[in-house]
């Protein structure tokens, strides 16, 4: 049965479509698989010698970048049976390089490390924390929960407000629970 020309035609470009992507992929494996976005990486087996003394005591560790507010604060709230002490907090225009929305501004509160076994309760008690200005709460925008196995390290919680409110107010939990940190 003869082929008619267009269907040869068809299959002889078919085929030559299919020659040379395959000749460009062994040529170009790594443009290829990433056009596909596949990893071009491969498993080798490495021979490695294990050092025995090679652990680290955190001891010694510590932060040189000073992690406190212009504002001393003196307050505290319980996570569990963990108690979160604040130390200070600062109202300011930029926090980590990026800048507040048009008329607001970052209120920043910094509290001490806590115990490494802490952190999930600490994370979670202040993950639901609001500021309260008037009738007006905030969520926070950022939240680090530092362990206290890095010297000078702290936490600190941040929300955005507008740059106008006053009378700010912390609350942390809810209900009958909520305990509050009113900052001066």
């Amino acid at each position: 049965m003869a082929l008619r020309r267009t269907t040869l035609i068809l299959l002889i470009v078919l085929g030559v479509v299919i020659a040379a992507g395959v000749v460009l992929y062994f040529m170009f494996p790594d443009k290829v698989n990433e056009v596909l976005n596949r990893s071009t990486t491969t498993n080798t087996n490495t021979a490695v010698t294990a050092n025995v003394n090679t652990s680290i005591t955190p001891t010694n560790l510590s932060t040189t970048q000073d992690l406190s507010g212009d504002t001393a604060l003196t307050a505290s709230v319980k996570a569990g049976t963990t108690v979160v002490q604040f130390t200070s907090f600062d109202r300011v225009e930029t926090f980590d390089q990026t800048p507040a929305p048009a008329n607001q501004q970052y209120v920043v509160m910094y509290f001490e490390g806590v115990d490494g076994a802490a952190t999930n309760a600490v994370f979670n008690a202040l993950d639901t924390a609001q500021m309260v200005s008037g009738n007006q709460r905030y969520s926070r925008d950022v939240l680090k929960v530092a362990a206290n196995v890095v010297k000078n390290d702290r936490g600190y919680i941040v929300f955005i407000v507008p740059a106008s409110s006053k009378n700010l107010t912390l609350e942390v939990g809810s209900g009958a629970d909520v305990q509050s940190v009113k900052l001066p």
